[in-house]
């Protein structure tokens, strides 16, 4: 599949180029040309520049990623790129055992199922701000649910979350 986006404004980490086309093969950057072209989607000189990774992401519009469900993750997912997020790790605020668990669970399900149609910003991971933190360092987390490392315990969640080395 090919996709030329022409007469954009691009914008990268080095440059800013006025007038650039952006060739896309099977959704990669394969070319990136100054000057306007006839070929592909002219854009009108809108802005083209690289998406966001939010990598501490407790939620957006309404929905907190600790207590979301599977739909209420995807519909997160389809809300960041209007944001310019394209990809983000949902993180977890310390809660219950029980709540952290099936928030693992959540984020797992709602990633394979990005695997089969990526409908939005992509999901990264999960990021479990607890409940080891310390107590005089817990910031804005709910000190009533912060414990003391448990190996036992953190398996369980490595495990719900369907971590690529959990074991």
């Amino acid at each position: 599949m090919k996709l030329i986006l022409s007469n954009v404004v691009l914008c990268t980490p080095w440059e800013r180029v006025e007038k650039a086309s952006v060739e896309i093969q099977y959704d990669r950057i394969y070319r990136i040309s100054s000057g306007n072209t006839k070929a592909g989607e002219g854009l009108g000189g809108m802005l083209l520049a690289p998406g966001l990774i939010d990598t501490h992401m407790h939620g957006c519009a309404g929905i907190g990623v600790t207590y979301a469900d599977v739909d209420e993750l995807r519909e997160l997912a389809k809300i960041l790129p209007q944001y310019g997020v394209t990809a983000f790790v949902p993180t977890l605020l310390t809660a219950p055992h029980k709540d952290l668990l099936r928030a693992c669970t959540v984020v797992a399900k709602a990633q394979r199922l990005q695997k089969e149609n990526l409908n939005g910003a992509r999901i990264l991971g999960i990021h479990l701000e607890g409940p080891y933190l310390n107590p005089e360092r817990s910031g804005a987390q709910n000190t009533r649910w912060l414990y003391l490392p448990n190996a036992r315990e953190f398996q369980k969640y490595w495990r719900a979350s369907k971590a690529p080395y959990a074991s």
